[in-house]
């Protein structure tokens, strides 16, 4: 995938219209309807994992800066 982290927004964008158009060649409207669902759906999975592993990610990094507060009391509360 880091081919795809390498190119520009209007790069990704017409990369996905071709790969629209030629997967939407000689097909018929009921099965570009079919196919145009399920991409649809993909999509909408893969983003839901996505959000879901960037808010776990998340909770991490807030407990982890949590704990390193502490740490910083503590050793502030020795020092005094």
């Amino acid at each position: 995938m880091s081919y795809l982290n390498s190119l520009s927004p209007y790069e990704l964008a017409i990369l996905g219209n071709l790969i629209a158009i030629s997967l939407s060649e000689n097909v018929n409207a009921d099965d570009l309807n079919v196919l145009g669902n399920l991409i649809v759906d993909i999509g909408g999975v893969m983003l839901t994992i996505a959000a879901q592993q960037q808010n776990l990610q998340n909770i991490k990094d807030r407990k982890d800066q949590i704990l390193e507060l502490k740490k910083q009391i503590e050793q502030l509360e020795k020092s005094l």
